[in-house]
């Protein structure tokens, strides 16, 4: 019941102040569920009448089971810490609309168009989330040098700035050739991105099945949810989407166990 909120110093929300407080709650959402979540109405009640009420209109995803970072975390705490630093991120004039627009190509990345669709969706978030903190938080980069760069020594150094591991090990689930051509999951991700829209007639190029390209999307998927928790400041546990898991199955984020 939104109208029962109030400031610190006691004085109730304006409309406007609602409406943000609850677009807030819907970007968080929405990065949980991987879908969009909309608060369509906000009631408000003094003495057990209702007194307020507020329709609002949203983009809202018709229901369907999406894997996300949270499909198997059974224990609420982590759920309401999340909640709390998503909306603290998203009041940030800078910051606030920027992780909105990265969510919005997360969750076009989770969409059943096409593979394709979804891995040019990943590299986009994963860029922006790139510049985001080498450039705009962390200072590491500025933007001649940011520009520079490939796609994939940014991405790589974002990776490295959130203690998120890459590497190897990220290959097990491809064949020999693949393997022994490239280093990391991030390689793999900007290779299926350039094979899209740079076509070249070349038949040198790594044939990728269709389990390959779901894999990589798993990859890319990952980094991206993996990157925004660890900017919001997140500690908790979640759900690995590159391993199999039962409900409950969960781990704790990469960089917590570094700490």
């Amino acid at each position: 019941h939104i109208g029962r909120i109030k400031r610190k110093d006691n004085r109730p929300f304006k409309t406007n102040n609602i409406i943000n407080f609850l677009d807030r709650i819907s970007t968080a959402l929405s990065f949980m569920c991987g879908r969009y979540i909309g608060i369509c109405l906000a009631k408000g009640y003094k003495n057990n009448n209702n007194t307020y009420r507020l329709w609002i209109e949203n983009i809202v995803t018709p229901f369907r089971f999406v894997p996300t970072w949270t499909d198997t975390i059974s224990n609420h705490h982590n759920i309401e810490k999340y909640l709390s630093l998503m909306c603290n991120k998203l009041e940030d004039g800078y910051y606030g609309p920027a992780i909105k627009h990265v969510i919005d190509w997360y969750i076009e990345s989770l969409g059943d168009i096409t593979l394709e669709n979804n891995i040019i969706s990943i590299q986009i978030a994963l860029e922006a989330l790139s510049y985001i903190i080498l450039v705009e938080k962390e200072g590491l980069l500025d933007d001649e040098q940011f520009d520079q760069n490939n796609a994939s020594k940014n991405i790589k150094l974002v990776l490295n700035a959130c203690n998120i591991p890459h590497g190897s090990d990220e290959l097990e689930l491809f064949d020999d050739w693949i393997r022994g051509k490239f280093d990391d999951g991030v390689d793999l991700v900007i290779y299926f991105r350039n094979k899209i829209v740079h076509p070249v007639r070349k038949d040198n190029r790594a044939n990728l099945t269709v389990e390959d390209m779901w894999n990589i999307i798993q990859i890319g998927t990952k980094y991206i949810e993996l990157i925004v928790l660890s900017f919001i400041g997140y500690k908790g546990e979640y759900s690995n989407r590159l391993k199999e898991r039962w409900f409950g199955e969960v781990e704790v984020v990469p960089w917590n166990k570094l700490d």
